[in-house]
C-alpha cells in the first residue's frame, strides 16, 4: 500500500471529503474547506467495527508530525491494544489524578438530589441504606470504569441476588437509574446495570421461597384490632388513618379475600349488604 501520498499544497487546496495519505491516515476536509483535520482510521480488534481517531487540526498539526502519530498508532496496534481506549484510559488516569474524574460517589450525590431528596421521609430513610452501600463498595470508582462484572463482584449484588433476594432487586433499581442519568449526561454509552444487556448474563437464576407467615391466635384478635384502629401514618405526605388499615378491618370484619376487598366498588354495597359479583370471587369457571 503506497504511503505519504499527500503533499503541503494538497492539504491546503483539498475539497471536502475524506483524502487518505496512506498507512490509515486521513485528511477530513468539512464545511466548505474550513474545517481540515487529521483521523486515523483502523479496524477493532474486538468486533471488526471501523474506528476514527482524530489526531488534530491540521492547522496545529503539521504533515510530518501527523505522520508520526499514525505510525504511533500502529505500534499500538501491532502490540494488541486499541489505540482508542488506550487515549481514553490515559486521559481518566489524569482525571483520576487532577481530581476532576466523575465517580459513583459523584453520581450517587447528583441522583440523591435529583430523584431521591423530595420524597418522604421513609422513603429517604430506606434509600439512605442502599446509598451506603454503594458508596462503600464502589464508591471511589470513575463512573466510566463501572461495568457489570463490577457491580456483581464489588458492589455485592450477585452475593445479595442469592442471600437476600428482595434487597438485591432494590439495590439493582437504585443502581440502573443512577447510571441510566449517567448516560443522559453522555458520561456513559451503556448502562452496566441494565438487567437483560448484561447482568441477566452474570447472576445465577433465582427461584423466589415463598414463606406463609402463621396465621393470628384467635385470643390475639381484640388487642389486632385495638392496635389497627389506633394506626396512623406518620409520613411526610400526610397524617391519619391510612386506606390500607381501613382495608385490612373491613377484610378481617367481612372475612372476605383481599382481592375482593381491593377491587371492591361502591354500587356493590346497598345498605348493610355487600354483593360480591361472581366474576371477582374466583368461584366461577
Amino acid at each position: 500500500m503506497a504511503i505519504h501520498k499527500l503533499t503541503a499544497r494538497f492539504i491546503e487546496t483539498a475539497k471536502d471529503g475524506l483524502h487518505s495519505d496512506g498507512g490509515n491516515l486521513y485528511l477530513k476536509v468539512s464545511n466548505g474547506g474550513k474545517g481540515r483535520s487529521w483521523i486515523f482510521q483502523y479496524k477493532s480488534r474486538k468486533d471488526g467495527r471501523a474506528k476514527n481517531m482524530g489526531l488534530g487540526s491540521a492547522a496545529t498539526v503539521p504533515l510530518a508530525m501527523a505522520r508520526e502519530k499514525a505510525q504511533a498508532q500502529h505500534r499500538l496496534l501491532d502490540e494488541g491494544k486499541d489505540p482508542l481506549e488506550e487515549r481514553n484510559n490515559e486521559r481518566l488516569e489524569r482525571d483520576i489524578k487532577t481530581g476532576v474524574a466523575v465517580t459513583v460517589r459523584d453520581l450517587t450525590e447528583k441522583y440523591y438530589k435529583t430523584k431521591i431528596a423530595n420524597k418522604s421521609r421513609n422513603y429517604r430513610k430506606s434509600a439512605a441504606r442502599f446509598f451506603d452501600h454503594i458508596d462503600k463498595t464502589i464508591g471511589d470508582i470513575p463512573v466510566t470504569r463501572v461495568t457489570p462484572a463490577v457491580i456483581c463482584d464489588r458492589a455485592e449484588l450477585g452475593k445479595l441476588w442469592v442471600e437476600k433476594h428482595p434487597t438485591a432487586i432494590q439495590l439493582l433499581t437504585h443502581l440502573k437509574r443512577m447510571f441510566s442519568m449517567a448516560m443522559a449526561e453522555r458520561t456513559i454509552s451503556a448502562n452496566p446495570a441494565a438487567f437483560r444487556d448484561n447482568l441477566q448474563h452474570l447472576l445465577p437464576d433465582h427461584r423466589h421461597k415463598v414463606t406463609h407467615r402463621a396465621s393470628l391466635p384467635y385470643e390475639d384478635l381484640p388487642k389486632f384490632m385495638a392496635d389497627l384502629r389506633r394506626y396512623e401514618d406518620r409520613s411526610d405526605r400526610k397524617t391519619g388513618h391510612t386506606t390500607v388499615a381501613y382495608a385490612v378491618e373491613f377484610a378481617v370484619l367481612t372475612g372476605a379475600r383481599v382481592s375482593e376487598v381491593c377491587e371492591a366498588q361502591w354500587k356493590e354495597i346497598e345498605g348493610n349488604v355487600w354483593t360480591i359479583p361472581i366474576e371477582q370471587n374466583g368461584l366461577h369457571t
